[in-house]
């Protein structure tokens, strides 16, 4: 039979897909935020409609977000620094 494979001689076989078919194009599209510049500002968040409750809940968030962004940081840095350390030896 040659080289024709197995499930294309059982009629089953649909070939490469060469065009995505509708609805599969949102599974193999790639995540544009990697594409985006690392130091992009964050959207602005509209805080016309929060109260001052929902303010200070907010402002918890964003201390919460930069703490880790700090501990990133020092993280970031301790390894930086034991790198340098192996090339100065």
């Amino acid at each position: 039979m040659g080289h024709t494979p197995l499930a294309a001689r059982h009629g089953n076989w649909q070939g490469p897909r060469l065009n995505s078919s509708p609805g599969t194009a949102k599974d193999h599209a790639m995540d544009t935020d990697d594409l985006d510049p690392i130091t992009k500002k964050p959207k602005l968040r509209n805080l016309d409609p929060l109260g001052v409750e929902d303010l200070q809940a907010y402002i918890a968030q964003l201390r919460e977000e930069i703490a880790r962004v700090e501990a990133d940081i020092a993280k970031k840095k301790k390894h930086l620094s034991a790198a340098e350390s192996l090339f100065k030896s």
